[in-house]
Parts: C-alpha cells; sequence; structure tokens
C-alpha cells in the first residue's frame, strides 16, 4: 500500500484550482490563492505530482461526443470469473469505471451509450458471454451531480 500523503490547507485549494483548469499556471494559482508565491505554488504542484496524490488529465465529457445515457451496472459472478472479466471489460470502449470486489465476485461499472437501447443491449450481451453471470442491479444516471474529477481531498 502507497504511503499517504499529507495535505494541508494550501494544498487542497490548490488542488481544487486545478480540479477547476488543470492548466493553470503556477502564476495564475498564487494570484487566485494570494497568500503564496508562484515558485511556491509550482513546488507543492511538483510534489504533490510525484508522490501519485494528484495527476493532471484531460477528462471527457460523454455527452459532447455522442454518448449521452451514463448506465451504472452491478453483476455478480463466480469468484474464479472475476479476473477474466475484468481484464476483459477493461478493453471495452464503453467502459468508463470498472471495480470488483474479488471476494463476493461482484463487478461495478459504468458504461457510456448513444441510448438505452444501446446500454440494454450491452448489458444483456455481457450476461450472455459471461457464463454464471447474474444482474444484481442496473440503472440510467440521470444527473451526476459530482464525478470523481471534483472530489476535494477531505481534511485530517
Amino acid at each position: 500500500m502507497a504511503k499517504a500523503v499529507s495535505l494541508d490547507d494550501v494544498d487542497r485549494r490548490i488542488i481544487a484550482l486545478l480540479q477547476e483548469d488543470g492548466r493553470m499556471s503556477a502564476r495564475d494559482i498564487s494570484r487566485r490563492l494570494g497568500d503564496i508565491g508562484d515558485r511556491a505554488v509550482r513546488y507543492r504542484i511538483d510534489r504533490l505530482l510525484r508522490s501519485g496524490a494528484i495527476s493532471v488529465i484531460a477528462v471527457v465529457d460523454s455527452k459532447r461526443i455522442g454518448y449521452p445515457v451514463l448506465g451504472d451496472v452491478i453483476i455478480e459472478l463466480p469468484s474464479a470469473k472475476v479476473r477474466d472479466t475484468l481484464t476483459a471489460l477493461a478493453e471495452d470502449e464503453l467502459v468508463c469505471y470498472l471495480g470488483a470486489d474479488l471476494e463476493r465476485g461482484t463487478i461495478t461499472l459504468q458504461i457510456a451509450a448513444r441510448d438505452e437501447y444501446e446500454l440494454q443491449a450491452w448489458v444483456s450481451a455481457l450476461l450472455k458471454s459471461v457464463d454464471g453471470a447474474a444482474l444484481m442491479k442496473s440503472t440510467v444516471v440521470r444527473q451526476v451531480a459530482k464525478g470523481s474529477d471534483q472530489w476535494p481531498p477531505p481534511r485530517g
């Protein structure tokens, strides 16, 4: 397990600004914060990046590229099939998020689809392709109130 990185209030404020605009310069961040110089901001960003606490990436807006329907799916399958199924699902271009509980044999995923019919067909095909898989829950996400790209690190 990776060593936890200690964050102070300044780190959290820098992270919040980078979440607003990942291309914001250290100088602009320094100006917005008002109480820290741009050299110190650069040092802190470098430390956060090197530690793996943050990464600056492009986040795709699925709606803007023609995939307006998000579906959350939870499936249950024999524990022996979880790893192979995870590997296969990780390669699927519609899968946005993928996680698993190896002990319980559950996989949680989110897919982006062009419409609800595509979502339903995808789930049906998945269940047919994995022997012993059962749908626990499938739902269309009508609104995302907070994405992982908007998660501020907790205090303390």
